[in-house]
């Protein structure tokens, strides 16, 4: 267990439930697992509202100039 305990939070907002090792808590250890995800749910929203906007911007172009202006 390393000596500081922010050490160990800050390793176990990483490692999920290895932070067993460095926490001694399976509690504490998951209660922090989550925030591997938090990148994860980044890039998802990214990319959906990437395509969704794209869609968007496509109808009213094609609404407003007709085909020839859509992306």
């Amino acid at each position: 267990m390393p000596k500081n305990k922010s050490t160990a939070l800050f390793l176990a907002a990483f490692l999920g439930p290895l932070a067993y090792f460095y926490i001694g808590k399976w509690v504490k250890a998951l209660l922090l697992w989550p925030i591997l995800f938090i990148p994860v749910i980044n890039i998802v929203l990214y990319f959906y509202l990437l395509f969704t906007i794209k869609d968007k911007v496509e109808a009213y172009n094609q609404k407003k100039f007709g085909s020839r202006y859509s992306i």
